[in-house]
């Protein structure tokens, strides 16, 4: 049965993904207490502006992981760091968590050999 609802969540996702219009990627590091990012292009925000950072942490996911927070600093050539809000120290571990999975998924892959 948690198989059938994990596929159903999914193929709902992916409908709903391709049904509403998501921002450019960029990559994006983050932890329970803010993210770094480059702006893709635009407007860059102010040092000082608040906000909600969105993570769209995999395509099947339709709701991306929103965090509120305040920009702490923007570059000239659009590198953004922002400070999130404190959360409770449940939510901080399950964002830590979720950042270190991440991250050694793609040491994990970067040292796969490629397949030709």
């Amino acid at each position: 049965l948690e198989l059938k609802v994990n596929l159903l969540l999914d193929l709902v996702g992916q409908i709903l993904a391709a049904n509403r219009p998501r921002p450019q990627p960029v990559p994006v590091r983050f932890n329970a207490l803010g993210a770094v990012w480059r702006s893709p292009g635009g407007p860059l925000p102010e040092a000082g502006a608040q906000g909600i950072v969105e993570i769209y942490l995999h395509d099947a996911l339709a709701e991306p992981l929103r965090l509120p927070g305040r920009v702490t600093n923007v570059t000239p050539d659009g590198h953004i760091k922002a400070r999130f809000l404190p959360v409770g120290e449940s939510v901080a571990d399950l964002i830590e968590r979720l950042a270190f999975r991440r991250h050694r998924r793609q040491i994990a892959g970067a040292r796969q050999p490629r397949r030709g």
